[in-house]
């Protein structure tokens, strides 16, 4: 059997308190950027099909060697990355700074679930900070998904969701 894929979770660091989420009472763990490049060698990234960084366990662009970490996976430029991320951590200019590491084979999914009053019922992200973040990813060249949970409480917003989605030019997944 071979590896094709890797999960990481880098973090259990969050800067929200989402009303479903546990990890804001959870102990904070990083994972030591050493074992990660020690084990993603560029040998183990040449075999794998795709990386997914994800949230579940905290924030990953927290993780204070996200930018150093992305450029080392980096090093097998056709190698797709995709990262859940809440999208409120940090400035555009950070956002910016991402877009120009990544390439058209990688994704960042915001997580972002209706607009500026209904999406702050679900999660304590500001809508407009998460926004101007994926807008400014996906200015730069980035390629920005707008992931929004669909509740009762935003689903009458959905045509709005999808307008602005376009505008901006980024994808919009909608769960139900």
């Amino acid at each position: 059997m071979s590896l094709n894929q890797v999960h990481l979770e880098l973090t259990t660091k969050c800067n929200t308190s989402c009303v479903f989420c546990y990890t804001h009472k959870a102990e904070h763990i990083e994972l030591n950027f050493n074992n990660i490049t020690n084990y993603l060698s560029f040998d183990t990234l040449r075999k794998l099909k795709s990386i997914l960084i994800c949230g579940s366990l905290g924030e990953p662009t927290l993780y204070p060697y996200f930018l150093e970490l992305i450029a080392h996976l980096k090093t097998e430029k056709n190698l797709p990355i995709e990262i859940y991320s809440n999208g409120s951590t940090h400035n555009t200019s950070w956002w910016k700074n991402l877009a120009e590491k990544l390439n058209h084979n990688d994704s960042v999914i915001f997580a972002l679930d209706g607009l500026s009053d209904t999406h702050k019922i679900y999660r304590t992200s500001k809508f407009d900070t998460v926004f101007e973040n994926m807008k400014t990813f996906s200015k730069y060249g980035g390629n920005a998904v707008w992931q929004c949970v669909v509740f009762k409480h935003n689903q009458h917003q959905i045509d709005q969701i999808r307008e602005l989605a376009k505008s901006i030019g980024v994808k919009l997944v909608l769960k139900e």
